[in-house]
């Protein structure tokens, strides 16, 4: 490449990016309206969880770093628990140091991402050899699809770029390893802002370099070479890899039966974002995770394309994959006592892929490989292709890369693996743009022009979520003064029980819209929370948080006693505190529960309670604590002529529970207090404490 040509095509890629973020504005101008007040994606639930992210990082980046976090006390490296978002983060960081807001810093993060997905939709369709202004074109509607801006809420799927950026690398005729290893960087980066791109992205080079050897268009230590390359890329990986194999270790493997219930089906493919104007009902069609359509127009001249793509290959070939592709989608989208459709989607699947892959075998392109890493991702969306604990059969292609490629094994939303088969409709479209260009058609730009502002039109979403953050309640500043860094603070209401229902049960979308408030407003504070939300839930939140609502009260709902809340909290080391939100300022007027009592309150009609952390123990009974790993752990024994044993419980190999009995540390034990060395220092899990009496009764103090 020439001087000039470098020049020409750096000038190209810096008008695509003023292209890209004029649309962007053109078609969201509230986003740069409210660029300094609101946040786009929302400041709540899913997208108020990459808000903390980003602001807790900024207030401690050396803890953020080492995946700690205030929230969820006690558990360890809660960071890990969801995407880790440090590289938007530190992005971020760097804005915020410099003196911008919050909301401004974020905001700007997010309209980058967008514009640079359409950069990396223009880099792979180069790579393919597809014009500048068909790329350019098609680049336009990704950037602005319903897929992406529908997911705004869901931030971390907007940071898609790096999977084009990383295989326009690889599948380039001017590969080499130093390329492949920018790949693999690209991979890394992607792991450190969504680590379901990380995957998808690590996988497709897989696939390309597997595929590139088997077809000779490079040598098997060629290969080598991009594989080792590549490897060296994705190193800084490693970095984070010990806390998610913890977290994994913790929490368990993502089953077969959840892919299964989050998998895309053919109607996932026609439903919109719940969000659309026009179009916004078809979302009932799917789960809200596989809202997967790029516009019914749109897709037609994909289809279209595709068609016109296939003629001069094999007849059979052809059409036994249009046939499959078919009967994938109809099958998947029944529902039947039978296994009967269980069992086509499984036949179906595995025939998509033999197919599309015998294709790329017949010929032996870079765009052929291309396709068979799309067809691939396609069929991955479709989940196992049934529940394995229903009996139904689910040998599909997913179950096996569940099975033998690191990281499936972790999805749960596998439908996003259509995120891929996306990219592949939009880099078609830039086929077809590029052909009516080539063809003699009267006026191509225009037409081309007409087309884009169509799918532009299908996929427009007017209103994606874009709130303020929530100010937090006056009583924050009394706790602020009051607590210790040794202490963590509990919320109330933890979410909102549904009592219409003829089971009450609590509301997870609002556990996650209140948690992560909570969450954003002590991370400024350096405060522990007991609350949190993100992609896991602990023992605490299922067993505990659940029922917190019911605190304040002396009467029983939904069949728990309010003590029972109290004496919960009060098993958590380190809980001394608990904030009432204004919402719930009239349980206030109830008597409160012994082990409470009320601080202060604020003109808000928020308050703060002080909990009395001795736990009574009944003769030859134990009492469970959580505790946060330390250096030290009080346990202070409030008779002393009550002998007390401590043992804690672990997880062993095989997944059961065992329990090991602790000695204290050397000459602390003076009958009263004893003070436990951290038994697992390097230890990923929290510290789960079983204490016993004998014939006897005591209370007992749990403080770090």
């Amino acid at each position: 490449m020439t001087v000039t040509t470098r020049r020409s095509a750096s000038y190209l890629i810096f008008l695509s990016a003023l292209t890209l973020l004029g649309s962007v504005w053109l078609q969201h101008p509230q986003f740069f309206k409210l660029i300094h007040s609101h946040i786009i994606g929302g400041a709540q639930g899913d997208g108020g969880l990459y808000v903390w992210l980003a602001s807790s990082f900024h207030v401690e980046p050396t803890k953020a770093l080492a995946f700690e976090s205030n929230a969820f006390y006690p558990y360890p490296v809660s960071r890990a628990w969801s995407d880790s978002f440090l590289l938007p983060s530190a992005l971020i960081h760097v804005l915020l140091s410099a003196g911008l807001s919050l909301e401004l810093s974020y905001n700007m993060t997010v309209i980058l991402a967008m514009v640079a997905n359409g950069l990396g939709l223009i880099a792979l369709c180069r790579t393919l050899s597809l014009a500048w202004f068909p790329s350019i074109a098609a680049a336009l509607v990704f950037t602005n699809c319903s897929y992406l801006v529908g997911n705004l809420g869901h931030p971390q799927l907007i940071y898609l770029f790096w999977v084009p950026l990383s295989w326009a690398l690889a599948l380039s005729n001017r590969t080499s390893p130093f390329r492949w290893f920018v790949a693999g960087l690209c991979v890394s980066c992607a792991f450190y802002c969504s680590v379901y791109y990380a995957v998808f992205a690590a996988s497709g080079l897989a696939i390309a370099g597997i595929l590139q050897v088997g077809l000779r268009r490079c040598s098997v230590k060629q290969g080598f070479l991009r594989g080792l390359a590549t490897s060296l890329g994705a190193l800084p990986i490693a970095y984070a890899l010990p806390a998610y194999l913890a977290v994994k270790d913790t929490f368990g493997t993502r089953g077969l039966y959840e892919a299964n219930a989050f998998s895309a089906s053919g109607l996932s493919y026609l439903a919109f974002s719940s969000f659309h104007p026009i179009f916004g009902a078809t979302s009932q069609w799917t789960h809200s995770e596989a809202t997967l359509s790029i516009g019914y127009a749109t897709l037609c001249l994909v289809c279209i394309g595709a068609l016109i793509a296939l003629r001069g290959q094999s007849r059979a070939l052809a059409s036994g994959l249009r046939l499959s592709i078919l009967a994938l989608g109809l099958a998947s989208t029944q529902v039947d006592s039978s296994s009967m459709s269980e069992w086509v989607v499984n036949i179906a699947a595995w025939s998509v892929l033999i197919l599309a892959l015998r294709l790329t075998v017949r010929n032996k392109t870079i765009p052929s490989i291309f396709f068979a890493i799309v067809a691939t991702f396609f069929v991955l969306s479709f989940g196992p292709g049934g529940n394995p604990n229903k009996h139904e059969p689910a040998f599909a292609p997913f179950s096996l890369f569940y099975a033998a490629v690191p990281g499936f094994d972790a999805i749960r939303a596998v439908s996003r693996c259509g995120a891929i088969f996306i990219l592949g409709a939009f880099t078609t479209l830039a086929w077809v743009f590029t052909q009516i260009s080539k063809s003699g058609w009267p006026a191509p730009r225009i037409t081309i022009a007409a087309i884009t502002a169509i799918a532009l039109f299908e996929n427009y979403i007017p209103a994606p979520p874009l709130d303020p953050v929530q100010p937090p309640p006056l009583i924050l500043e009394t706790l602020a003064s009051r607590i210790t860094p040794t202490e963590a603070v509990v919320f109330i209401p933890s979410t909102v029980w549904d009592t219409k229902a003829s089971h009450p049960a609590p509301s997870w979308s609002q556990f996650a819209t209140l948690n992560t408030r909570y969450a954003l407003w002590t991370a400024p504070l350096k405060i522990n929370t007991v609350n949190g939300y993100s992609g896991q839930r602990s023992k605490i939140i299922n067993d505990i948080l659940i029922n917190l609502d019911h605190i304040p009260t002396t009467s029983s709902q939904q069949g728990i006693h309010p003590q029972v809340s109290v004496d919960q909290v009060r098993r958590i080391c380190g809980a001394r505190w608990i904030v009432v939100m204004p919402s719930h300022k009239e349980l206030l007027q109830s008597p409160l529960p012994p082990g409470l009592s009320l601080v202060a309150s604020a003109s808000d009609g928020s308050a703060l309670l002080s909990v009395n952390s001795e736990v009574p123990i009944s003769s030859n009974t134990l009492v469970t604590f959580f505790a946060p790993h330390s250096e030290t752990l009080s346990i202070e024994n409030g008779a002393p002529s009550c002998a007390i044993s401590i043992s804690s419980l672990e997880k062993t190999k095989g997944g059961s529970v065992a329990s090991r009995l602790l000695e204290p540390t050397p000459l602390s034990n003076n009958g009263l207090k004893t003070l436990l060395g951290d038994p697992t220092p390097h230890s990923h899990k929290p510290l789960v404490l079983e204490v016993r009496t004998a014939a006897c009764q005591t209370i007992v103090h749990c403080q770090p």
